[in-house]
């Protein structure tokens, strides 16, 4: 069978820029926003607040992206 081009793109992971933990993170941080998609069941443990201030301390390591970007010698705020 032969695989469409799309899926194949849509397919990646892009694992070197977004490990699992950022993953994990990023869906943290757009839970309300994934529910209101229909992405999650409603009720979603994810989207309460309670759950949201408990794993606020995880966002104090930077995400992979913004170490690797670091890393490369970008400067934020620099044109």
């Amino acid at each position: 069978m032969k695989v469409n081009k799309n899926e194949e793109i849509i397919a990646q992971k892009h694992e070197a820029y977004i490990s699992r933990f950022d993953r994990f993170r990023y869906t943290v941080i757009f839970a309300r926003r994934f529910q209101a998609f229909d992405y999650f069941l409603h009720n979603t443990l994810l989207c309460q607040r309670v759950v949201f201030a408990l794993l606020l301390p995880l966002f104090v390591f930077p995400f992979r992206t913004e170490m690797l970007a670091n890393k490369g010698g970008v400067e934020f705020g620099e044109p």
